[in-house]
């Protein structure tokens, strides 16, 4: 149940016409984690309000004249 969980689900479907078909019958964000789970994805609410609070971020940063600071490995 993690974010990495939620983008290999999203990759999944964007890579497959039978997982694409079954989303567009999905009503809520329940009918999405139970289809998740039956492709054998863990997803849960959490992970997709994160991922929402997450692209906000991003794209607040994106218009932002706040540069966002990066970590600097090579010392």
């Amino acid at each position: 149940m993690s974010r990495e969980a939620l983008r290999e689900f999203v990759h999944a479907v964007e890579h497959s016409a039978a997982l694409r078909r079954d989303c567009h019958q999905v009503e809520d964000a329940e009918g999405l984690i139970a289809l998740a789970l039956r492709y054998g994805f863990a997803i849960n609410h959490q992970d997709l309000d994160d991922d929402a609070r997450c692209e906000a971020i991003d794209a607040w940063f994106a218009t932002s004249r706040i540069q966002r600071k990066r970590s600097n490995t090579a010392r």
